[in-house]
């Protein structure tokens, strides 16, 4: 509002308050009688219009899962990870890739709960790292029989289902039925990561050279964070396959790829 208005709405109340003054006292009674309804009729509308809120709120009755089909899936996953805090749920922050996917998949009722999922990951990413093709392994709700579990053609489009309501930065791009005891962890034979960093003065040729050493099968515990309280105490990896290369990806200045499976 300009600086004129607000002048002239003082003069306004001013000249409404002058008026006021010089009425008589029933007149006066009159007008404030007539406000007295007119607040109370207010405070009724309100009311009511709280009350029908808060009904509709109270009859929106849970998604009945107890007569729900499920079927067991593998989704592949494509993310940007800059702006999260890695791929796995933590107890200290809702910023990452896992929180975001399971409050996709209760939010279009696939799931009932994660405990109840039969839900493994095929790895993890840290900070800020990005993924072209991370799988899970998951029991999803079905609208399919156990007759016709075959017609993908006519199952939920699960994609499309989850990302409309994934943020931007998180797709997903595909999905496969798979046996009841799939387990995108246990059963994955092996992982890809690439590494991408700027050349610099790196000598890439004894690079190549010194990582061949990891090539093999090796305990890398020297090479992890170490933490008893998950379960792993096997450190033992064999690497099949390491490369460094010059990168012929259009993404500006002098890159250098790193291939580790």
């Amino acid at each position: 509002m300009k600086m004129c208005e607000i002048e002239k709405d003082k003069e306004l109340f001013a000249f409404k308050k002058n008026l006021l003054s010089e009425l008589p006292k029933d007149e006066l009674i009159k007008i404030v009688t007539k406000l007295e309804v007119h607040n109370e009729q207010l405070k009724n509308i309100i009311k009511k219009s709280s009350s029908s809120l808060t009904k509709s709120r109270r009859t929106q009755k849970p998604f009945d899962f107890s007569s729900c089909k499920f079927r067991h899936v593998l989704l592949k996953l494509f993310y940007i990870g800059w702006n999260y805090q890695g791929y796995a749920s933590q107890e200290d922050s809702v910023n990452t890739i896992e929180h975001c996917l399971f409050e996709a998949l209760q939010k279009t009722c696939l799931i009932k709960n994660r405990s109840s999922s039969n839900y493994h990951r095929c790895g993890r990413t840290d900070k800020g790292v990005s993924s072209f093709g991370q799988t899970v392994s998951i029991d999803l709700r079905s609208k399919l029989n156990k007759d016709n579990l075959d017609d993908i053609d006519n199952e939920i489009n699960y994609c499309k289902v989850l990302n409309k309501v994934l943020p931007k930065e998180i797709r997903c791009i595909a999905w496969c039925p798979v046996p009841n005891d799939f387990s995108a962890r246990f059963d994955c034979e092996s992982r890809t990561y690439k590494y991408y960093f700027n050349k610099g003065n790196l000598d890439i040729q004894r690079m190549k050279e010194g990582a061949q050493y990891l090539l093999g099968t090796h305990d890398f515990r020297n090479f992890c964070k170490m933490d008893v309280n998950n379960g792993v105490v096997n450190f033992v990896r064999n690497v099949l396959h390491v490369d460094i290369f010059p990168s012929n990806r259009n993404i500006g200045g002098n890159f250098v790829d790193g291939k580790v499976t």
